[in-house]
């Protein structure tokens, strides 16, 4: 790990958040910038693993339901791309199938629920950070 990569990991650590929904997608943008984090945003799983290709990501919030695959699905592939990434998911689809394949398959370190409370994914997000 380069300088800059350790520097950049501990002073303004990058949240990659997925969504297929835009106005989802926007509240939890702007529900985690107010955190201090960089935020980058898709709409897409496949937008999101060109983000991940491209950059150090400390923490992915994706959403699980979306066309072009899960969120399950996208949290595989990105940590073939960023192992060290922490996985987060955040879905209206609650139950305990979904919770349990997005943990044991996805490696996903919590499932949050939608609609989300905005203290709740602060918290959740600076703890992924932490694990980061």
């Amino acid at each position: 790990m380069t300088l800059e990569h350790a520097m950049n990991k501990t002073i303004n650590p990058v949240v990659l958040c997925v969504d297929d929904d835009p106005d989802m997608l926007a509240a939890v943008v702007r529900t985690i910038k107010t955190a201090g984090y960089h935020v980058l945003s898709a709409e897409s799983p496949i937008e999101a693993l060109n983000n991940l290709g491209n950059q150090s990501v400390a923490v992915l919030v994706s959403d699980f339901e979306m066309p072009e695959m899960t969120g399950v699905e996208l949290a595989v592939r990105a940590r073939d791309l960023q192992p060290e990434t922490v996985r987060m998911m955040l879905t209206g689809r609650n139950t305990l199938d979904t919770a349990v394949g997005s943990i044991n398959v996805g490696e996903v370190f919590r499932f949050l629920s939608k609609p989300f409370q905005p203290d709740v994914l602060k918290r959740e997000v600076a703890a992924a950070i932490e694990h980061h």
